[in-house]
């Protein structure tokens, strides 16, 4: 899974600022297969104190929900099981169906993004850390 000669490229924080500034604007340049949503989010995950702004309420704009359109419909499917399935008389049956669920709509990005960004989060100074959790949550 590592690539030596990818984690070798260090860029400057200014180029990093400019990268992030240029995605958050154009989420749809990274769309692609699995793998590449999944990238995306690792490395908007380890670069995440460059996506903070005090001047928005939020880290994601409702645009970035075209990469993680499968989080939405695994959403979806959950709740059509608790319908489905509301008096839980077949529990077994439950249970294999949500895990059926969970293994066909995988969101990349989203595990990407976690990834990356639990790989920096212990390193960020308290306050930027605080500022970008409270914008998470």
């Amino acid at each position: 899974m590592h690539d030596i000669a990818r984690e070798a490229i260090k860029f400057s924080p200014e180029i990093l600022l400019k990268m992030t500034r240029y995605l958050k604007d154009n989420p749809g340049v990274m769309l692609g297969d699995d793998n590449s949503l999944y990238q995306a989010g690792a490395f908007i995950g380890k670069n995440l104190q460059y996506w903070y702004s005090e001047n928005s309420p939020v880290l994601f704009s409702e645009s970035w929900s075209v990469l993680t359109r499968r989080g939405e419909e695994i959403l979806l499917k959950i709740m059509q099981l608790g319908q489905e399935y509301s008096s839980i008389s077949d529990w077994d049956g439950f249970q294999k169906r949500l895990i059926e669920v969970s293994n066909n709509y995988k969101d990349p990005f989203g595990l990407g993004l976690g990834y990356g960004f639990a790989q920096v989060f212990t390193s960020l100074d308290q306050e930027t850390s605080d500022k970008i959790w409270y914008k998470l949550i």
